[in-house]
């Protein structure tokens, strides 16, 4: 549908850097699919089942997925200008694509707490831990997307209670990240003062860069980055499609592509789903320092990066 009063963009889109971005998730979506697949049919032992550890990074491989769709979506837009529903059904994904991204992240985290016997330190208890975080999660993603669906009209009036629905969203969204930020910083810091039996064990372990501490660092790096973008969305949406930031192409290429990106390269060299399996298995533990090794869980070398 066609609406004369409607402009998609109020600048020059480009085409390359949108293009870019498009090949960048797809590669991305691909390499962790392969992973997810590898680490499934693994025949690595492990007191924590594979296939739970492969399945935690599903809602990761979504949330890759949508921001590949959407850069697709927005190419698709800047071709067909004045279309409302292109436009919309573009931004629509790349806004839902953060909290299937946090949602492995949350399940992450829990499954770490349990696996760490951190269940004491942890500020949140761990019976209601993930339930929380994906519950928030899930309530942002629906608002977001009611939000989403009533901006995909013709009618402007429905289209601004839209754009009020998915800032309430990513209130919702930012509420829960803040929490979670606040549980993850206590519990690294606590396991750094007062470290568990598990957690002294496997400091170093599988390897000086992938291990639960660096985990830790990598997800509370991954969370600030979801976080700026969620506030920069904040701002976006408050002032309207015609506002400032919405005028200026760069904001959405500096503030949510690009770290959107880097929290997807992070978690995906970070390779959290072995560190998961091999922290199951403190006991094989030998010293501090022994290395980290892909091919020992399938079979041959597979580096991410």
């Amino acid at each position: 549908m066609k609406n004369k009063s409607w402009r998609e963009f109020y600048y020059s889109p480009t085409t390359s850097a949108t293009i870019a971005f498009a090949v960048l998730f797809g590669v991305c979506l691909g390499v962790q699919t392969l992973r997810i697949v590898q680490i499934w049919r693994s025949q690595f032992p492990s007191r924590m089942p594979r296939r739970s550890a492969s399945l935690m990074m599903v809602p990761f491989a979504i949330g890759t997925a949508c921001e590949m769709a959407g850069y697709i979506g927005r190419c698709f837009a800047i071709k067909n200008q004045t279309h409302l529903g292109a436009y919309i059904e573009q931004m629509l994904m790349l806004i839902i694509a953060p909290p299937f991204l946090a949602a492995s992240i949350y399940m992450i985290f829990g499954r770490l707490v349990v696996q760490l016997g951190a269940n004491e330190l942890c500020p949140v208890p761990r019976k209601y831990l993930t339930t929380i975080f994906v519950s928030g999660d899930i309530a942002s993603i629906v608002v977001q997307g009611i939000g989403g669906g009533m901006m995909s009209g013709t009618d402007l009036d429905r289209v601004r209670v839209g754009q009020k629905v998915v800032v309430v969203g990513l209130f919702i969204q930012i509420v829960f990240f803040l929490l979670f930020v606040y549980a993850e910083t206590r519990l690294f810091f606590r396991l750094r003062s007062t470290p568990t039996n598990v957690a002294f064990k496997t400091r170093h372990y599988p390897g000086r860069f992938h291990n639960w501490h660096a985990t830790l660092i990598s997800m509370f790096a991954v969370s600030m980055l979801i976080l700026v973008r969620s506030v920069y969305r904040v701002v976006e949406f408050i002032q309207g499609f015609s506002g400032y930031i919405s005028s200026h192409e760069w904001y959405l290429f500096v503030f949510d592509s690009s770290l959107m990106f880097l929290v997807v390269i992070t978690m995906m060299y970070q390779d959290v789903a072995i560190v998961l399996l091999r922290t199951a298995e403190p006991a094989e533990v030998s010293e501090p320092g022994e290395e980290y090794k892909r091919s020992e869980v399938i079979g041959e070398t597979f580096e991410v990066l």
